[in-house]
């Protein structure tokens, strides 16, 4: 019997250290996981400052290009403001960033729903302009009131009916 209490004591450690050994591999493949997803948002934050910076670099060339006038002043102006938050992005971490976005959108909630309004707007004409063209579609070749054909021409018909004589056709057929 006490072989049997043995080997039960023993199972149950055995169980007890591979559901701690388990946790413990579980724990750590969770912060490699972690570790790794935090590098790639880094990375991916770090290359939209350089993006950002590129992008006010090019309004700045555009200031220069138009030297001395108002348009050039606005390009300058707006391209230290695009500088500035280009800085700012690549000097935060992804966190800090994320949360201050969420203290943002409570307390301007309608800039929230404009911004989300514009996106959608962007995205939509982004995706017409992608889109392939289309055939043009014929143009009418008669004008009538429904179920009545032009002078001269037939009404025209979807391929999958029999062709119906117009009215005036109809009545010609009629008196003898």
């Amino acid at each position: 019997m006490t072989d049997l209490k043995d080997t039960a004591k023993d199972l149950k450690t055995t169980a007890k250290d591979t559901a701690s050994e388990l946790g413990d591999q579980a724990r750590a493949a969770l912060d490699t996981g972690k570790a790794e997803a935090s590098l790639r948002i880094e990375e991916v934050k770090d290359g939209l400052a350089r993006q950002v910076k590129d992008a006010a670099g090019a309004l700045r060339r555009a200031a220069a290009d138009q030297q001395g006038t108002l348009p050039a002043r606005v390009l300058e102006t707006l391209a230290s403001s695009v500088e500035g938050s280009a800085d700012r992005l690549s000097g935060r971490s992804f966190s800090s960033l994320a949360s201050e976005a969420a203290m943002i959108a409570r307390r301007h909630p309608g800039a929230l729903v404009a911004g989300a309004v514009l996106a959608g707007f962007a995205a939509t004409r982004f995706a017409r302009a992608s889109a392939p063209d289309l055939p043009p579609r014929p143009a009418p070749t008669a004008s009538a009131a429904y179920g009545q054909a032009a002078q001269g021409a037939q009404a025209s018909q979807p391929p999958y009916l029999p062709q119906v004589p117009a009215n005036d056709d109809l009545k010609a057929q009629a008196t003898p």
